[in-house]
């Protein structure tokens, strides 16, 4: 019985200590499949830009409007001081490290960018640096609506289109959706007007960081496997479709065989015709031929018995017709007769023609 507790109560500690090891894994897990929008990244980094001398001329008021905009956002997040920042240079870079790589690093990690708009920033060929890094970053991760301008003082030139639109950092800044911060700008950043304020800015980040994303690899991935759904598709279908094609293939040949067969034997059946016509005109000349030889000899011996009748026929009926030619003739040849006779007597000689 001893053993059997002992059994038991090491098995659910095995468990237990199993259920700890895999609970983070599974919870990677499914953070990372659930991971749809930017506010899910391990860790969401912004970028503060302003002026240095602006910050040391109101003694410090936007790096204390900084903390105050990153407490807030750290709220509505729901992140901790170690998965949220939003960064400034002031605080960021160490002594004697290189600005300019420290500024893309840091761009390059930000996926929201807050520029407090003055006269010095928009000189600013520093602000202007930070502020095209980030327009690259923004435009990486396939977005437009990650840059959050604050007009903390007037600047001319956003009174009037035509210049801003001139200028590509005021160009953004005025395509942009800006908040009008100059009337807050000499409060006091824990006043509750203030921090209402800071509340509604910090709404529309989160609101833009929570709209579906995914990564430049995720899309590709996706856009992979699209593509390979859509393969497997076309060759279901081709699949589906060819069983019939070849049935049909099938029953065409069949058919294209028939009409041969049948085109053979009507010519088979003409050629036949013609044979037996030729054979059918050559057996009736053969018996025209025969015929004419067997009536030959018949038609001659016809022809000879009614030559002699014609002759005695053709006689007589000139006689007939002529009463007086039998006389003429019977006188005719006595009188040859008669010359003859004299001419052998010697009795009529005829005169020499002269």
């Amino acid at each position: 019985m001893l053993l059997l507790t002992f059994g038991l109560i090491s098995g659910c500690l095995f468990i237990f200590v199993i259920g700890l090891y895999a609970k983070p894994c599974s919870f990677e897990r499914s953070t990372a499949s659930r991971m749809a929008s930017l506010a899910d990244l391990p860790e969401i980094v912004g970028f503060f830009s302003y002026s240095r001398e602006d910050d040391e001329a109101f003694e410090g008021t936007l790096s204390a409007l900084r903390e105050a905009i990153q407490r807030e956002l750290a709220a509505q997040l729901g992140r901790s001081k170690a998965n949220f920042r939003l960064w400034q240079d002031q605080a960021a870079i160490a002594p004697g490290k290189l600005w300019e790589s420290e500024i893309e690093t840091a761009v390059g990690a930000a996926v929201f960018f807050i520029p407090i708009v003055t006269p010095r920033a928009v000189s600013s060929h520093y602000c202007k640096f930070e502020f095209e890094a980030f327009l690259a970053r923004e435009h990486a991760l396939d977005r437009t609506d990650l840059v959050f301008p604050l007009l903390y003082i007037s600047v001319p030139a956003l009174e009037n289109e035509a210049q801003w639109r001139e200028d590509p950092v005021l160009l953004i800044i005025g395509s942009r959706q800006y908040v009008d911060w100059r009337v807050f700008r000499h409060r006091d950043v824990h006043d509750r007007v203030i921090r209402e304020a800071i509340e509604r800015f910090c709404e529309k980040i989160v609101q833009a960081l929570r709209k579906p994303w995914l990564s430049r690899e995720e899309r590709q991935k996706q856009l992979e496997l699209e593509a390979q759904r859509q393969a497997e598709a076309v060759r279901r279908a081709q699949e589906e479709k060819r069983p019939a094609e070849e049935d049909q293939h099938r029953a065409e040949a069949a058919r294209l065989a028939e009409e041969e067969k049948r085109a053979e034997a009507a010519r088979q059946a003409g050629e036949e015709k013609r044979r037996a016509e030729a054979t059918r005109l050559a057996e009736e000349e053969e018996r025209r031929a025969e015929a004419g030889r067997q009536s030959a000899p018949e038609t001659e011996r016809a022809q000879a018995l009614r030559l002699p009748e014609n002759e005695k026929g053709h006689r007589q009926g000139f006689v007939g017709r002529h009463p007086m030619a039998g006389v003429s003739i019977v006188l005719g040849t006595l009188l040859l007769v008669a010359v003859g006779v004299l001419t052998v007597a010697g009795v009529f000689r005829p005169s020499p023609t002269a």
